[in-house]
């Protein structure tokens, strides 16, 4: 059984879902967010009166601010966060990218992974204690696995939270 309270974000469908799935099943109370209303509600009335549906656009700094209990000690802090966005993408050609679909994705893999991690942060390094959890992939380490935009938001994701980690390891944040 799992006592705390995590955000997952990108909870939608994919890797999020799944892990709000897990989370809830383990006993957490959740916000689970995401830009889709409609995808965001099923898995939220699945997990009962421990998870709640908030629409949140990871991109968008005032929407990461606002996913309680992130930024609520009272509620009882945050024992995780997890952060998993998608941007779908094609395969092209470096002459062909696309420079508009690259700007989304940094926005969407990259902001949005900083700033679950900045809003997060207070309430856990407050508590002394809790998970900050990025999802990354593949695509971040091995070249030619997937589109330039989102192999290099991976890879700078993967960055991002070691930097982060060094950080906020003395505080016992993981």
């Amino acid at each position: 059984m799992m006592e705390g309270n995590v955000v997952v974000t990108g909870a939608t469908s994919g890797i999020g879902a799944c892990m709000a799935e897990r989370f809830g099943g383990a006993g957490a109370t959740e916000v689970i967010a995401g830009r889709r209303g409609a995808e965001g509600e099923s898995p939220a009335s699945r997990l009962g009166l421990r998870a709640r549906f908030q629409r949140a656009d990871v991109g968008e700094e005032r929407d990461v601010a606002a996913l309680s209990p992130t930024r609520s000690p009272q509620s009882g802090g945050s024992t995780a966060s997890s952060t998993t966005p998608a941007t779908p993408g094609a395969l092209t050609s470096i002459a062909d990218v696309d420079v508009a679909h690259l700007d989304d994705v940094v926005r969407v893999h990259l902001r949005g992974v900083l700033l679950g991690m900045k809003h997060a942060a207070p309430v856990m390094m407050r508590q002394r204690s809790g998970s900050l959890i990025n999802t990354a992939s593949l695509a971040g380490t091995m070249p030619g696995f997937s589109e330039y935009a989102y192999s290099a938001a991976k890879a700078a994701v993967i960055h991002l939270t070691r930097c982060v980690a060094v950080e906020l390891g003395e505080h016992g944040v993981r």
